[in-house]
């Protein structure tokens, strides 16, 4: 009977402290869980909530002037240069909207020479254009497309042309597609990495029979580079670039 009794204690005894350890870890699991939760989310990054972006990039571009020219000759008279490769910097701003972005963009790439036999030295790809973008925001990373469209010139080609009044005039249209991500590495600042192909229609306007004559090098200038010059030239070229750099957003 005593031993019953005994038997009886540690049986309740027992009961009592699993009851209570069970109520203890129940207690810890939701606690553990809002610690946990808040451990995601104390960062504050959500870039659907930022509604402007300020950005500037840098990078190398290769650009082909003949990517879809019949006669390229027509329009670079053996002086604007068919290919070259350089370094390329770009800044850009504007709106967003959710997943969709809305902006503006101003890039210059910078060539050193070319392919041709007259070439200039050093010229420069100048380009400003509106771009519309969609972002699938991954919480810190966030991969992005854009489209863009707008106006291209070349600079530095003036040195070849010395006597022409108003310069060599090479300038057009550009359409360009960008793909690539960011990473946030704070609440307001990502760096990211992109890559565009750029198509882009370009005219050389007729230089006046008279100023061809004033040319430098107008004596070496056989009849069909006096007939090209004085022609306007068109060309359909392409353009692409590696670029890196940094976002804030706001």
């Amino acid at each position: 009977m005593r031993s019953f009794a005994v038997m009886k204690t540690i049986t309740v005894f027992l009961g009592s402290a699993l009851a209570l350890v069970a109520s203890a870890a129940n207690a810890a699991e939701p606690v553990k869980a809002e610690e946990k939760k808040e451990d995601t989310s104390d960062d504050g990054i959500d870039p659907k909530k930022q509604f402007l972006w300020l950005d500037a990039q840098g990078g190398i571009e290769n650009v082909n002037l003949s990517t879809f020219a019949a006669d390229f000759h027509q329009f670079s008279v053996g002086v604007i240069p068919r290919a070259a490769t350089g370094p390329v910097g770009s800044f850009g701003g504007g709106l967003r909207l959710v997943f969709l972005t809305l902006g503006v963009r101003g890039r210059v790439a910078t060539f050193d020479g070319g392919d041709q036999l007259n070439a200039v030295g050093s010229w420069t790809m100048s380009s400003i254009d509106g771009e519309i973008g969609i972002r699938a925001p991954l919480h810190r990373f966030e991969p992005y497309m854009t489209i863009a469209g707008g106006y291209t010139t070349l600079g530095g080609l003036n040195d070849a042309f010395q006597g022409v009044q108003a310069g060599l005039s090479v300038n057009g249209a550009n359409g360009r597609v960008m793909l690539g991500f960011d990473y946030f590495v704070a609440k307001y600042i990502s760096l990211g990495m992109a890559g565009s192909a750029e198509a882009m229609a370009l005219t050389r306007p007729g230089i006046p029979l008279k100023e061809v004559a004033a040319l430098p090098n107008s004596q070496t200038l056989d009849v069909a580079a006096v007939r090209a010059l004085e022609a306007n030239g068109t060309t359909w070229g392409s353009a692409l670039a590696l670029t890196g750099g940094v976002t804030g957003h706001f």
